[in-house]
């Protein structure tokens, strides 16, 4: 369900913008962009669930802000913020319970398709996500560090020069060992909505 609505709102937002991506000769003078999009929790959902003594799982998804620099029309680089949260109710506690993830994220990003109405790209980041909320892990912290690490495989931004939608396929991990997880395979697929000057 979650999958359908993602797709619905990346079809939305790349309709709401024009059909005539940004091409070489418009890379060259529009080298500032700002982007705000969501991403989905598959992982999260797939691990924290409904059990014995845990139940309504809620769950805000990725929520995240990018600035990109681009000194050429095929290369860019910045950095993102990203934001998840998770939160249930603990039957044997009787109240609330969450966890949280911000990631700062510096990024670099290749576009290697150009076309009158279509980019394609692949970004890479890597940065450090802090892990807080009501949970210890198991060295007994409520607030962690680690390093977190991520890809958008295939990113498909359409667009006119200023305004763009895109949508993107990737991972999202997070992680210090075997036993402190905080994200794996997180952010499959995202959308956004971002503008260029």
């Amino acid at each position: 369900m979650k999958l359908k609505i993602a797709l619905s709102l990346a079809l939305v937002l790349m309709a709401g913008v024009s059909l005539n991506a940004i091409d070489k000769e418009t890379g060259k003078s529009v080298h500032h962009e700002f982007r705000i999009g969501w991403g989905d929790m598959m992982y999260e959902t797939a691990v924290y669930h409904n059990n014995l003594h845990h139940f309504d799982y809620k769950y805000t998804g990725h929520f995240f802000g990018e600035y990109m620099y681009r000194p050429t029309h095929w290369f860019a680089v910045g950095a993102g913020v990203d934001f998840e949260e998770v939160m249930w109710t603990d039957e044997n506690l009787g109240k609330g319970r969450n966890y949280w993830n911000l990631s700062v994220l510096p990024t670099v990003r290749f576009t290697w398709v150009h076309t009158p109405y279509v980019n394609l790209y692949t970004s890479l980041y890597q940065g450090l996500c802090v892990n807080g909320g009501t949970e210890v892990d198991v060295k007994g912290r409520k607030t962690a560090l680690a390093p977190a690490v991520g890809i958008s495989l295939l990113g498909i931004q359409i667009g006119d020069a200023h305004w763009f939608g895109t949508i993107e396929l990737g991972a999202l991990n997070a992680m210090m060992s075997a036993q402190e997880i905080y994200m794996a395979g997180s952010r499959l697929i995202s959308v956004s909505l971002g503008y260029r000057f």
